[in-house]
């Protein structure tokens, strides 16, 4: 081997090699220490999403359980002689004492009282109904919603089915259907829609 090849292999084999190594171990524990915490928030977001998603489903199936519900009222609800007694969960006029977003009080107890109650279904969730007629009194009325020459303050079934349905509505018997569901998990849903006879 000539003299200036040893020289340029020594030359390069020098001490500085060794400062090298120290540096790449300390970066390497730094690329670690990143993936780490990395992977501890993806875990962490996945467990949320998927607490999110169980949510969802949830609230979906308490949903379909009150659709449920809703559409047995539906059918029923012509056969319901209003004048005279009625079964429980049905009102012949408008419950003044109810919660500030119009849920009915005997519904806010989760009781059986005064309520129509569904056994529970597959999903878990048990139902509780209350049947308003839209009438300010008992006895025979129809809605008319036609205020044109009329004088006296529209009643608060006036109101509450125009702040309802967000318009002026055609004359006839309209209810109030709302729903309790009680579901897995202690969740709870209320679900609240107009029904016209």
């Amino acid at each position: 081997m000539s003299r200036s090849l040893k020289k340029r292999i020594v030359m390069n084999d020098s001490s500085g090699g060794n400062k090298q190594k120290g540096v790449v171990l300390i970066i390497t524990l730094l690329v670690l220490l990143i993936m780490i915490i990395a992977t501890i928030s993806l875990i962490r977001s996945t467990d949320t999403s998927l607490a999110v998603l169980g949510n969802v489903i949830l609230r979906q199936s308490a949903n379909a359980s009150a659709t449920t519900a809703i559409e047995t009222v539906a059918q029923n609800i012509a056969f319901i002689d209003f004048s005279g007694p009625l079964p429980s969960g049905y009102y012949a006029s408008i419950q003044n004492n109810e919660s500030a977003n119009g849920v009915p009080a005997v519904l806010l107890t989760g009781g059986d009282t005064g309520v129509i109650v569904s056994p529970r279904d597959a999903v878990g969730n048990t139902t509780r109904t209350v049947v308003e007629r839209m009438c300010n009194t008992a006895g025979s009325c129809l809605v008319p919603l036609d205020r044109s020459g009329v004088t006296d303050a529209p009643s608060k079934a006036d109101e509450l089915l125009v702040l309802s349905l967000g318009r002026r509505v055609r004359a006839g018997a309209y209810y109030r259907v709302t729903v309790r569901v009680d579901g897995p998990k202690n969740t709870l849903s209320y679900v609240q829609t107009i029904i016209v006879n």
